[in-house]
């Protein structure tokens, strides 16, 4: 299997230095090596890997060699394609890629994933982790139908967001309001401001079967599904504002769009994932998808593996 990480060049070059820079985070990449530019047929590039310093550096720092990074997104001549040009792209030496690319540039991101290995015959899930919500409504649907058009000849794929819901009540209101004073403006909620609009927006963006909840809903079902594994997340902290928790839960979504192939039942080994990143004018990146690997991209075990089980029985 493999995780595609989608985000601004600026972003993946930032995370690619905190992840070279951390003895932890290199021990989990496959080679145990950090992330490093990659060539053309797909291998890491061995000589562009960094020194591995002992302590963690600075969060900006970026030990990763600029001069391979930058020659790999310059502009490649192609009499075909004249003005095609070949995406930055880092990865371990296993299936994990960082990858850079704007995701309001459907032919730019089309580019820059299939040069990290995108394979549209492969099950695959889409992570975007309030990313959606800080783009144009346009700019969103368009980037859930290229989805939804990229994995058609696959057996399968589904596409899951997480993004905040509700902006015409005083606390959508003012949580809209507090996020653009920080540079951080919603500029997709009212594009879906609830959950029907959710699931049809999906289901508009060429995703066959689409549900939402809020995440109360999310919540309640986890509580009747996995309780214990509820109760050992509620006791890594107390929460006393239970109103306020619930009123915050209320104005966050999941969503999510299934496309199942012609072959449903078949078995068809690891799948891929991808997570979406979209960097604010202003502000920081609103990365999404933090877990992926194999067998789909599902980390087994936990919160999540619980929720995406309660997805697919919705």
């Amino acid at each position: 299997g493999r995780y595609l990480e989608v985000d601004h060049h600026e972003v993946v070059y930032r995370k690619a230095g905190m992840i070279n820079a951390a003895a932890d985070l290199r021990a989990a990449c496959e080679g145990g090596h950090g992330v490093a530019p990659i060539r053309p047929n797909g291998d890491a590039h061995p000589s562009t890997v960094p020194a591995q310093p002992e302590a963690p550096a600075a969060a900006d720092a970026r030990p990763v060699d600029d001069a391979a990074v930058t020659h790999a997104a310059q502009p490649h001549a192609d009499a075909s394609t004249p003005d095609a040009t070949v995406a930055a792209v880092l990865g371990d030496e296993g299936g994990y890629r960082l990858v850079a690319a704007d995701l309001r540039d459907i032919p730019g991101l089309d580019a820059a994933v299939a040069a990290a290995g995108f394979d549209p015959r492969l099950p695959t899930l889409f992570l975007s982790e309030c990313c959606l919500v800080y783009m144009e409504p346009e700019e969103a649907s368009a980037v859930m139908r290229w989805a939804a058009a990229a994995t058609a000849p696959g057996p399968g794929s589904a596409f899951v967001l997480y993004d905040p819901i509700g902006p015409d009540d005083p606390f959508g209101r003012q949580m809209a309001l507090n996020l653009e004073a920080r540079g951080c403006p919603l500029r997709g909620i009212r594009g879906a401001p609830n959950l029907t609009v959710q699931r049809e927006r999906l289901q508009a963006c060429g995703w066959a079967q689409s549900g939402a909840a809020d995440m109360n809903g999310v919540y309640d079902a986890l509580l009747r599904s996995t309780p214990g594994e509820v109760r050992r997340a509620e006791r890594l902290e107390m929460l006393d504002e239970v109103e306020e928790w619930r009123l915050i839960q209320a104005h966050y979504c999941l969503a999510w769009g299934v496309n199942q192939g012609p072959e449903p039942g078949q078995e068809h080994g690891p799948g891929q994932a991808l997570g979406l990143g979209h960097k604010q004018d202003g502000g920081e990146s609103r990365a999404g998808g933090e877990v992926g690997g194999s067998g789909g991209g599902v980390e087994k075990g936990g919160l999540f593996s619980a929720i995406s089980q309660w997805l697919t029985r919705q």
